[in-house]
């Protein structure tokens, strides 16, 4: 296992997020295995891919040792929060622009987004820059008209269970569990894009 890690970094496959995160997984449970961790996680099948969860719920509920309490539940949320705000602008920098790459004065285009790229480092993972984050994607999908019911839902429940809380976790964890909502992707999630990527060419 950790061989199979550190030969990874030297691999062009460590240039891919999908394949960091899916280390992170491995690695994570190897050290619960080996009784260094606790709260295993279970994101990796017996074929060693990373398993596939139709919806949150059904996430939280099998993964419920280690979503132990309602903090991480509100950054993982937040993560998926973020990563539909950052497709949303560039969906809307798209339609905006056709052909052309038009970005606003914060150097925003379908290409690329300031939110991915210096606006979430070297800030400290607490529940003040929890506060921005929440504004700041509620500022951006109203501006960009997809401040759909089904976002909405998401950011009331990660409000409620960061205020349920009175527990903290440490800037790294918050981070992670962040970044792991940020590239998760659940199966109703991608039934819901098709089929608004469908509707949208119809109408064309």
């Amino acid at each position: 296992m950790q061989n199979k890690y550190f030969e990874s970094l030297n691999n062009k496959k460590a240039t891919n997020r999908k394949y960091i995160i899916k280390d992170i997984h491995e690695i994570y449970n190897f050290m619960c295995n080996c009784g260094c961790l606790e709260n295993s996680w279970m994101m990796i099948n017996e074929e060693g891919e990373i398993m596939k969860y139709n919806n949150i719920n059904e996430f939280f509920e099998t993964n419920k040792n280690f979503f132990d309490d309602d903090i991480k539940k509100a950054w993982f949320i937040m993560g998926q929060i973020y990563r539909d705000t950052i497709n949303a602008s560039k969906s809307y920098y798209k339609d905006k622009s056709g052909d052309n790459i038009e970005s606003d004065n914060k150097g925003q285009s379908y290409e690329s987004s300031h939110l991915e790229k210096n606006f979430f480092f070297s800030r400290k993972f607490d529940n003040k820059t929890f506060i921005l984050f929440a504004n700041t994607c509620s500022e951006k999908l109203q501006k960009y008209g997809t401040y759909y019911s089904n976002i909405k839902d998401k950011m009331n429940q990660a409000k409620e269970y960061m205020a349920s809380s009175f527990k903290k976790i440490n800037n790294d964890e918050a981070k992670y569990i962040f970044f792991w909502g940020l590239d998760t992707l659940f199966e109703d999630d991608k039934k819901r894009i098709e089929e608004a990527k469908s509707k949208k060419e119809a109408v064309k």
